[in-house]
């Protein structure tokens, strides 16, 4: 896109081209929502690798943005973390997370190290399949916002001219300096670490770790992260812990130098000296890249004001153990865009985008505080943590390091004070501790995944998965409700389920809505009008809690809104209400600011 084409009126301006705005980016796409999404970079920079970490979850959005075929590759594919620490002139391990830890119901029982300008690369590319496209080279200045909209003022930054720009809502995905979030006068909360942080991405002969998964080596003075991304090519990252950091580190690495350069060469017999004190057989070499960098350790005081609403670093910013950061930035995005663009469509009211601020800032107030526990387990500072190294972890038990490895990968992240959860399943004192153990699913979560066969109203059986009915197909997803039958039963009656959904759009704008039955294998009868999900192997039923029935509402974003043990009219009637306008509402892309 070039500046010449700049539009006067846009629906959304997405503020930066990372991972996270181009999330919202190709989202609001699939929605015909009209967006433009600027970049103050002149392009996606190739050797700029800053994240390489991809959890679970973020490679099932992915898979909704239709680009796992283009980052995903078996040398990709990560199955674990061990830890080991340097104990006399001996490498111990004191924590393994590996695939044996990691059981789940997602199609993607791994994570990726896939650099980051891959990810905004393949985002980028399958964007502008769609017609869509970035405005590189261009800068937010300043915006102003009244109750309809907002009025950005731009800048060309190799010209200097400036335009500005009439959007129903700016989204700002602009990085820790946001623009954004100064021109709000959001405050941020959290401290700077006074840890020493250098990146290199190089070559490696002679690594004789698995492959297949990342690795931590620590000692009382530092640690090495280091992650495989290729053929001998690895990510490796180094933490001079707080009060080891001397002037040597401040000067070791000032971001100008080249690979001629004589800081360029001590940057590297530096980073060869440290493997060197592991004792560890590492030969490094040919060095692409070399970064350092300071981490703020906080959040954003609030998630949006108004029309605006900040996303990825522009809310965020933590320790980069664990390797949550871009993750929860994509996500930040995803959970945006659909409500963005269903306000704008004026099917949905204002509480389903006032919720994105509530479930978010949640997430950003917890993930801070655990990627900085990571933090201080690795490094090991307090006698109470150098006892839970030495002693505690290596001798807990598989069921601790599998919900570690479940919470790394971001699929038991939950929105509990959202607006939109609706929970009349009958509680009692043994589902409560089966939920809080993960053996039950709960409102607010993601929705379980499963094996099953779609069978439409006119046409064959097809053997998919639950989410890729959802969001299969490159469309845009939609609210899925789920009428599970009891399983017990071989010929199930439609009836109440077929009038419901048949006069359903009379009462609320349903464009959104996708209803199916959801019925166990061997059933004899199918509805006409409702397409069903054939539970083949049963693990709907046993993921849902459903044998005996039940109906669930699944969010857009595949997260359960709502859950009932069994088909209510008024319950159903009430809480869609709650969240869609009547028929009656034109779909003028108003929409109305967040509180």
């Amino acid at each position: 896109m070039k500046w010449e084409d700049l539009p006067e009126t846009v629906d959304v301006l997405i503020v930066g081209a990372g991972p996270t705005g181009l999330t919202v980016a190709m989202n609001l796409k699939k929605y015909g929502i009209d967006a433009l999404c600027i970049d103050d970079r002149d392009r996606i920079e190739i050797a700029d690798s800053k994240c390489t970490s991809v959890q679970t979850r973020t490679i099932e959005i992915f898979e909704e943005l239709g680009i796992t075929e283009r980052v995903i590759d078996e040398q990709s594919k990560v199955y674990g973390l061990i830890f080991r620490r340097l104990t006399g002139d001996k490498l111990k391990p004191f924590m393994s997370v590996t695939d044996q830890h990691f059981r789940t119901d997602s199609a993607f029982a791994y994570a990726l190290s896939c650099p980051q300008w891959k990810i905004e690369t393949s985002i980028l590319e399958a964007l502008r399949e769609r017609g869509g496209d970035v405005l590189f080279s261009t800068r937010l200045e300043s915006f102003e916002q009244d109750d309809d909209g907002v009025n950005a003022q731009m800048v060309h930054r190799p010209s200097g001219e400036k335009k500005t720009i009439r959007a129903r809502y700016i989204a700002g995905c602009d990085g820790v300096r946001s623009t954004v979030r100064d021109q709000l006068n959001i405050q941020r909360t959290g401290r700077v670490y006074k840890d020493f942080f250098i990146i290199a991405d190089i070559h490696v002969k002679f690594f004789n770790y698995a492959l297949d998964k990342r690795h931590t080596v620590c000692s009382d003075e530092h640690h090495i992260h280091i992650a495989p991304l290729g053929d001998q090519f690895f990510r490796m990252f180094i933490t001079i812990h707080d009060g080891y950091v001397t002037a040597e580190h401040r000067n070791l690495w000032t971001g100008t130098c080249k690979p001629d350069d004589d800081a360029w060469k001590a940057t590297m017999a530096w980073f060869q000296a440290r493997v060197d004190e592991y004792g560890l057989p590492w030969r490094l070499y040919d060095p692409v890249r070399f970064s350092t960098y300071e981490v703020f350790l906080g959040y954003a005081n609030h998630a949006g004001k108004g029309r605006a609403f900040l996303a990825g670093d522009a809310g965020h910013s933590h320790s980069p153990h664990g390797g949550q950061g871009m993750n929860t930035g994509v996500q930040d995005g995803h959970n945006l865009a659909w409500k963005l663009a269903l306000t704008l469509r004026g099917e949905m009211k204002d509480i389903v985008l006032q919720s994105y601020i509530t479930e978010r800032e949640a997430i950003w107030h917890d993930l801070v505080e655990r990627t900085d526990t990571v933090k201080n387990v690795v490094e090991r500072r307090s006698s109470s943590m150098r006892l839970i190294t030495d002693w505690m972890l290596p001798m807990l038990p598989d069921p601790f390091y599998n919900e570690v490895a479940r919470r790394g990968s971001q699929l038991t992240l939950r929105y509990e004070e959202s607006e939109l959860n609706c929970d009349e399943w009958p509680s009692s004192a043994l589902g409560s501790l089966a939920a809080k153990l993960g053996r039950a699913i709960r409102v607010g979560e993601r929705a379980p995944d499963g094996i099953c066969q779609l069978m439409p109203t006119d046409g064959d059986a097809l053997r998919t998965r639950l989410h890729r009915v959802l969001y299969g197909g490159g469309k845009a997803a939609k609210f899925m409700l789920l009428f599970f039958v009891d399983q017990s039963n071989p010929t199930p009656d439609f009836s109440e389920y077929e009038g419901f959904f048949d006069a359903l759009s009379t009462k609320i704008r349903a464009e959104s809505i996708e209803a199916y039955a959801v019925v166990p294998d061997g059933t004899k009868h199918f509805s006409t009008r409702l397409p069903a999900l054939i539970d083949t192997e049963g693990e709907l039923a046993e993921r849902y809690g459903a044998h005996k029935g039940g109906v669930f509402i699944l969010r857009p974003d595949a997260y359960i809104a709502y859950r009932h043990p069994a088909f209510s009219h008024e319950s159903l009637l009430r809480y869609l209400s709650r969240l869609f306008h009547s028929p009656a509402t034109t779909s003028t892309k108003e929409g109305k600011p967040a509180a």
